[in-house]
């Protein structure tokens, strides 16, 4: 019992020794290759405390020995994969024996340390510092850092942004920026444990875009950059929308601006569109305060007497909705004024003919139609002027008179000798209203005339084509004919029409229809095929300058799909292979029935062979009194005698049965049948039920047997005989 006591008192000893110090590091630590490590360690002590607490010496754990790995008294003795690479981090006065590594290499993988606290004066009996280690573990590359968006639903919504990152080196803090988002910055760097630590870069700002790709960019200690991407969207915020002027007075032909003003916060421009195509459309935009924005679309608005009572609608698309504005349209004609010039200057009086007003589409032609009637004294060196309603020459025979918006645009048609001032403006622009009135000058003499001026009524689009009816009901390969015709007045460039069908015939006229108004027409025959792909007859008119208008009829032709390439498979080659693979089948079934009375089956066989064996073997029985007539082949015939018994022919089974040998021997033979056969051939049951071995029949090309046996006695119909002997 005293024994006990003694022990126990000791093992307390020694346990308050081993509890009297500690030491914490964490087992296992991560670092980045080429950047630097902080171990993070502490120390405390409850009894023997050390004589100098300021000396830390960390060592490489190994079996044997005490590899220095930093010692600031002997930094000379550290090994080489160590040396000017390690330094205490921490205070050792605060009881922190925090190392700091640099350069990290690939080689420090997976090398254990330990610390040792006054090692000169603390010995290993006090504590086993050896059996707290770190193992370091070194990563060939940095962790992408993580990016986290809070708000931004909307352009102009406050946005926070942020950016973390983790590391192991408070020593050299990695840096973060991040781009394509602007506003105030809040940086955090926190240990999280066991020497990680994670820095955070938080920015809030305002959305400015309707797309921000927002990018972080981490750079660690010795110039490691990481960069990781993340894309916002946010939906574009409009405030209103609006159409300038309200009162929609239009003037037949006459463009008119209207302005749609569309208010909003986007970076991206919004899609404006108007709900009449062929017009003369611009955009603009401004930059009004901070992130609002205004957008502009202008349109040349041409209003036709069809247009009254519409609306005029402008509809904005955003990535966050639809708006859209609207003002009702009063479309009035053009009123032809009292005075179109201001005439200070006198001139003479004449009679001229001109339509006083005329459609044309912008960017094409128009043939202004004009003549008058002078004296013919006065056509001599006549010169034929246009002019505007400011005094302006549209057309002048001198080029350099002629308006700069005019000059290549128009050139004289008619013949002044012969009165006629036609003339014509190429390159129509939407604002060439007009009116122009028809001047002439001889000399210095000037000459006006009545009924002069014309007012061009632009169009927005080109006028429809006009087809031709069909007949209902077309038969294939009958030829048909149709006609397009098209009104313009644009004589010196009339439209081309084209079909979307092939044509075998086409006849194309222009007809004068009148007030500067031409017609053409395409009068086209062809032949439906009934293939057609389409049931439409198009007819296309290409307008001078690039416009089109086309119109389309239905062809209602017997079709002949049946025919077709893909009907073909369905309707001819389906039913064709159906009918093959009938009779085929048919003509195995009819094959194997043929076959079956042909060759009966293995019942059948063996029962035909039982009957042909029993048939040669009751032949048999008289061989040993007819073997000489074997050896007398010349005198057999078909009744033969032998002693006191008179041979009848054979009989029908005896030869069936010699067929049968024939037809077994043409048939195919399992192992089966042939054991089955030779135990028919070769045993026979008689009276008694004693079987007997059959002897082998030898062939009737062989020698005769010495015996005397007459075996061409038993076969009166040598040819069978020969065949089965051949067989």
């Amino acid at each position: 019992m005293g024994s006990l006591l003694v022990y126990l008192l000791l093992q307390g000893v020694l346990l308050y020794d081993t509890l009297g110090w500690e030491v914490r590091m964490p087992k296992e630590i991560h670092g980045l290759k080429g950047s630097c490590l902080v171990i993070p360690c502490s120390f405390s002590y409850t009894s023997y405390p050390p004589k100098n607490p300021g000396r830390v010496v960390w060592y490489q754990y190994v079996s044997r020995g005490y590899p220095l790995v930093n010692d600031p008294s002997y930094p000379d003795d550290v090994i080489e994969k160590f040396r000017r690479k390690t330094s205490l981090y921490g205070d050792p006065s605060s009881r922190d024996c925090s190392l700091l590594i640099i350069g990290l290499e690939p080689s420090h993988h997976g090398e254990k340390l330990y610390t040792w606290i006054d090692p000169e004066n603390v010995g290993y009996r006090t504590y086993a510092f050896y059996d707290v280690t770190a193992t370091i573990l070194v990563d060939a590359s940095p962790q992408l850092p993580s990016i986290n968006i809070y708000g931004g639903e909307r352009t102009g919504d406050t946005i926070t942004v942020v950016c973390s990152v983790f590391h192991t080196c408070p020593y050299s803090k990695p840096t973060i920026i991040l781009n394509d988002i602007e506003g105030s910055d809040k940086i955090k760097d926190e240990s999280i444990k066991d020497g990680l630590w994670k820095i955070t870069l938080t920015r809030t700002g305002v959305v400015k875009t309707e797309s921000l790709s927002i990018k972080c960019s981490v750079t660690h200690y010795g110039g490691i950059k990481v960069t990781a991407t993340e894309v916002k969207s946010a939906k574009c915020v409009h405030h209103k929308i609006t159409i300038e002027p309200e009162l929609a007075d239009v003037t037949e032909g006459v463009a008119k601006s209207f302005t749609c003003s569309v208010y909003h916060s986007c970076q991206k421009e919004p899609t404006i569109t108007w709900n009449y195509e062929n017009m003369q459309v611009t955009k603009r935009s401004k930059t009004l305060s901070g992130f609002n924005r205004v957008t502009y679309s202008d349109i040349a608005f041409l209003g036709a007497k069809e247009d009254h009572g519409k609306k005029l609608i402008c509809a904005a698309k955003f990535s966050g909705g639809d708006v859209s504005a609207s003002v009702v349209l009063r479309v009035q004609q053009y009123q032809k004024p009292v005075k179109i010039l201001n005439e200070s200057i006198s001139y003479f009086q004449y009679e001229a003919d001109v339509i006083p007003n005329i459609t044309a589409l912008p960017r094409s032609c128009v043939v202004i139609p004009c003549s008058f009637k002078m004296k013919e004294e006065y056509l001599t060196r006549l010169q034929v002027l246009w002019v505007t309603e400011k005094g302006g020459y549209m057309f002048h025979t001198n080029p350099s008179n002629i308006l700069y918006n005019f000059k290549g645009h128009t050139r004289l048609l008619g013949n002044p000798d012969e009165q006629n001032c036609t003339v014509e403006m190429d390159n129509v622009q939407t604002h060439d209203n007009g009116p122009f009135c028809f001047r002439a000058e001889r000399e210095n003499e000037r000459y006006s005339f009545n009924n002069s001026c014309v007012f061009i009524i632009m169009r927005a689009s080109p006028n429809k084509p006009v087809m031709s009816s069909l007949p209902e009901d077309i038969e294939p390969g009958t030829d048909v004919a149709v006609k397009c015709s098209v009104n313009h007045t644009c004589s010196t460039h009339p439209p081309e029409i084209t079909w979307s069908v092939p044509t075998a015939r086409e006849t194309i006229s222009h007809n004068h229809m009148g007030g500067g108004v031409w017609e053409t027409v395409s009068a086209v025959t062809f032949i439906p095929t009934g293939y057609e792909e389409k049931d439409e007859i198009v007819c296309t008119a290409n307008f001078w300058g690039g416009k089109t208008q086309e119109n389309t009829a239905f062809l209602r032709v017997r079709r002949v799909q049946w025919l077709r390439l893909e009907t073909l498979g369905s309707t001819v080659i389906a039913p064709s292979l159906v009918f093959i693979l009938i009779c085929v089948l048919a003509g195995v079934f009819i094959y194997k029935i043929r076959q079956r009375q042909l060759h009966p089956d293995m019942q059948g066989s063996r029962s035909q062979s039982e009957r042909s064996v029993w048939n040669r073997f009751s032949s048999r029985l008289s061989m040993s009194d007819r073997r000489a007539a074997w050896t007398n082949r010349g005198n057999r015939s078909d009744i033969r005698t032998t002693g006191d018994v008179t041979q009848r022919p054979m009989r029908h089974e005896q030869r069936w049965s010699t067929w049968s040998r024939f037809s077994r021997h043409q048939s195919p033979r399992t192992n089966a049948n042939l054991k089955a056969e030779n135990r028919t051939n070769n045993i026979c049951m008689v009276s008694g039920n004693k079987p007997f071995s059959k002897p082998h029949m030898p062939s009737p090309k062989s020698e005769p047997k010495s015996s005397g046996y007459d075996y061409e006695a038993v076969y009166t119909n040598m040819d069978d005989l020969n065949v089965y002997g051949n067989v």
